[in-house]
């Protein structure tokens, strides 16, 4: 659902600038909704370019899949951080309660 609403929107073309961030907003705000993360492109060149190149090919083949597989490696990313903050979290809970004796 998200992918779908992410390419209608951005093939839409109403802004010279802007449109692929719009769509992004868009496509994060149908994640959040169904229960999963915000997936964020990353800033690094290399990342970019991975992106741009998969929404070309995704536009030449018309494969949805190939955007997918994308958003589903961001997606993976995110919630793999998440458990790591949840974790260290646990972990500091707990060193708290030593410190403090409870």
């Amino acid at each position: 659902m998200c992918y779908g609403l992410y390419f209608k929107f951005v093939s839409i073309h109403l802004f010279r600038n802007g449109n692929d961030r719009i769509a992004r907003l868009l496509m994060n705000l149908a994640l959040i909704e169904a229960g999963y993360p915000v997936v964020n492109v990353f800033p690094d060149e290399k990342s970019r370019n991975k992106y741009i190149d998969v929404l070309a090919n995704r536009r030449l083949e018309n494969a949805p899949e190939i955007f997918e597989n994308l958003t589903g490696e961001y997606t993976e990313k995110a919630l793999k951080n998440r458990i790591k903050i949840l974790e260290l979290n646990k972990h500091n809970i707990e060193q708290a309660r030593k410190e403090i004796n409870l």
